[in-house]
This record gives C-alpha cells, structure tokens and sequence, in this order.
C-alpha cells in the first residue's frame, strides 16, 4: 500500500466515520452563518467532515496492517450505527478553541464502537489518550476568540438545531497531512459495518 510519508516517516493518523453530503451541506450552512458575525477560524472543508473515533497521531507505517487487522476483528457482525447530527458547540470554555456540531438521541451505540476501536487500537501496540469520548464533527479551529460574545449566541440559538440523519455503515482508517488551504485526509482502509441497524 502506498501511503504520502511526512518527514519523519511516520503517517498523522485517525480513525472516523464519513458524512453524509446532505449532512455536510446543512453544516457548511452553518459556518457561512458564523462567518458571516465575523469568527476568526480555520475552517474544515466540507469534504473533509467526519466524525472522529479514535486519534492515533503520528504512527510508524509498518503498523498500518496491524491496526487495520485488530480493527477488522474488533468490528466483525458490528451493525450499521443510526446517527443524528444536532446542535452546535464549542470546546475552550471561556476563551473557545473548537467549533462543532454534536450527535443528538443515543449515543450509546456509537460510544459502544468507539471503545471498540480503542482497544483494538491499543492491542495493535499504539498508546493513544485515554479520556472521555464526546462524538463531534468539527467545524473550524478558532483563531481568535476576540468578540466571541458576538458569535457564541449563535451557538446557542443552533443548540438543537437537527442538521440530518444517517446510517453510519462504514468506518475509515484516515491519514492527515496539511496543505496551505488546510488539512486534507485520505482514506487507507475502509471497515464496512454489514448488520442492519439495531
């Protein structure tokens, strides 16, 4: 498998479940309406969207095929995952670093499989942070919280706002490398959920 190497050698990696075009539609939506009060971000492209399941950071490429062995067997009969994207949030408390859209109704499945994915992760022999799991799609990177109070109303009026429904029926192994217009992601390995949806 041939894969775009950074200097070091090592691939900035993630694992993730892809959006919906209708999905992130409504959500590019949402960040012309936060431009348009002046945030000052760096914006993830719409393409580029999804949510992210578990950080991996910059690996040796050799453990590629583990990851993607330890993961096939942590998924196997893993059903199709009903998701819902809904409300918008920030990550920093006061002085906000993230800009997001949540995952409205039961997380429990998705956080289920997430815990799934970590621990085959972690049998492959990566040692990846270990802390609560709060499924998002990342908006924009805030570059300067300066005249947040004009914007984070906006936020809050969005707080239940449903940006759309989908099956998550496939989950990617994603390298990340940046660009000057932003950080692009491919997909190495794609793990289909085969179950129906519970």
């Amino acid at each position: 498998m041939q894969t775009d190497k950074g200097d070091s050698g090592r691939l900035r990696c993630f694992i993730g479940m892809p959006i919906q075009v209708h999905i992130r539609d409504a959500l590019a939506r949402a960040q012309a309406e936060l431009r348009a009060v002046d945030v000052r971000a760096s914006w993830v492209a719409p393409e580029m969207m999804h949510l992210t399941a578990v950080f991996l950071g910059d690996i040796e490429p050799c453990l590629v095929d583990a990851i993607r062995e330890r993961v096939s067997e942590s998924l196997a009969g893993c059903p199709a995952l009903p998701c819902s994207i809904r409300g918008l949030g920030s990550f920093g408390g006061g002085t906000p670093r993230v800009l997001w859209a949540g995952v409205g109704g039961d997380d429990g499945p998705l956080k289920a499989v997430q815990a799934r994915l970590a621990v085959a992760v972690r049998a492959s022999g990566l040692v990846i942070e270990d802390r609560p799991y709060t499924p998002h799609v990342t908006l924009g990177r805030v570059r300067s919280a300066r005249g947040s109070s004009t914007w984070l109303p906006v936020l809050t009026a969005h707080d239940t706002t449903l940006f759309g429904e989908q099956v998550i029926d496939a989950i990617n192994l994603y390298q990340s490398h940046q660009e000057p217009s932003g950080a692009k992601y491919r997909v190495l390995h794609t793990w289909d959920l085969v179950g129906s949806p519970e």
